[in-house]
C-alpha cells in the first residue's frame, strides 16, 4: 500500500470511530449494560472478519505455529480493544462524541510519545522539541473542545 492510500485509509478509519460510538452506545440502551453491548459489538466485528477472511479466500493464510510462539503480551491486543470500545461506549454518552475523540487521539498522542522515547514495543525514538510542540497544540485542541 502506498503512503497516499495509507492516509486516506487512515482517514477513513478515523471517520467511522464516532459513528462507532454512537452506534455501540445505541446497543448498550438496549441491553442496559455497556459490557454486554462491547461484547455483542465483538461478536459482530468477529463474524464480519470471518466472513471478510473467507470471502477472500485467507481462510489458509493464517500461521498458528508463529502465533503461539509469540510472547504471551502480544496476545493482549484483542483485550484492549474491548477496553477501548467499553470506555467509549460509557463514554459518549456523558462527553459526546467530538469531546470523546479529542480526548482519545489526546491519550493516543501521549502514549505514543512514551513508547517511542523509551522504545516500548518498537525502536527507541526520542521526543524532540517538535513532537513536544505538536503534543501541546493536541492538548489546546483538546482542552478548548472538551472546557465547553
Amino acid at each position: 500500500m502506498n503512503n497516499s492510500t495509507a492516509i486516506a485509509v487512515a482517514a477513513l478509519g478515523g471517520m467511522i470511530l464516532p459513528v462507532q460510538f454512537l452506534i455501540n452506545a445505541r446497543l448498550s440502551d438496549g441491553f442496559g449494560n455497556a459490557l454486554w453491548a462491547t461484547m455483542i459489538s465483538f461478536i459482530v466485528g468477529t463474524l464480519g472478519l470471518l466472513a471478510w477472511i473467507l470471502a477472500t479466500r485467507q481462510a489458509g493464510a493464517a500461521s498458528w505455529s508463529g502465533a503461539l510462539a509469540l510472547p504471551w503480551w502480544a496476545w493482549l491486543g484483542g483485550l484492549m480493544g474491548a477496553v477501548y470500545v467499553a470506555v467509549t461506549i460509557i463514554s459518549v454518552p456523558a462527553i459526546g462524541p467530538t469531546a470523546l475523540v479529542v480526548l482519545l487521539i489526546f491519550g493516543q498522542m501521549v502514549a505514543g510519545t512514551v513508547l517511542d522515547h523509551f522504545g516500548i514495543l518498537t525502536e527507541r525514538d526520542p521526543v524532540s522539541f517538535s513532537k513536544l510542540l505538536g503534543l501541546g497544540l493536541v492538548f489546546a485542541g483538546t482542552w478548548l473542545v472538551v472546557r465547553a
